[in-house]
This record gives C-alpha cells, structure tokens and sequence, in this order.
C-alpha cells in the first residue's frame, strides 16, 4: 500500500548503507518538482568503477536513482537522465 506523498523504504542491503542525509537529500531534490509524490526506497548497492553507494527509488511508479557525485554531492536522477 502506498500513500502518496510519503516515503516509503522497502529493502535495504544490511552490508551496504547509505551515507548520513543521502536518502533525504534525494527525497528533498524530487520533492521540489514533485511535492505530492509517492516515493519507495528500494535497495542499496555499490555500483560504477568506484563501487559508489547507489539509492534506486521509485517515483510515482517511475524508476529514480540516487548517487553521490565526484564533489560529494546526492544527485536524484530518473531513469532517462543517464
């Protein structure tokens, strides 16, 4: 069940964990442009040549990334940004 305008955190990776304020960062970002959407927190993992954390999320039933950039930024992305 869903709620909109909630978030929602489904799984996690209990090996891997998100930096402090990841998570929230990227929720803040969607939020912006989408204040009422419903967002689930799916699993964290390591991805790229770095082995970075990497948040997925689903937005509004839409595949969203979260990742942190070489300036030590989060950056919420959608599946068509890459």
């Amino acid at each position: 069940m869903s709620i909109t305008g909630c978030v929602e955190i489904s799984q996690s990776n209990e090996d891997i964990v998100a930096p402090s304020g990841m998570v929230e960062e990227c929720t803040r970002q969607i939020r912006v442009g989408r204040p009422y959407a419903t967002i689930s927190i799916r699993e964290v993992i390591t991805a790229g040549p770095d082995n970075r954390v990497f948040v997925g999320m689903m937005v509004d039933g839409e595949s969203w990334g979260c990742r942190e950039e070489d300036n030590g930024i989060f950056t919420a992305f959608s599946q068509f940004a890459n």
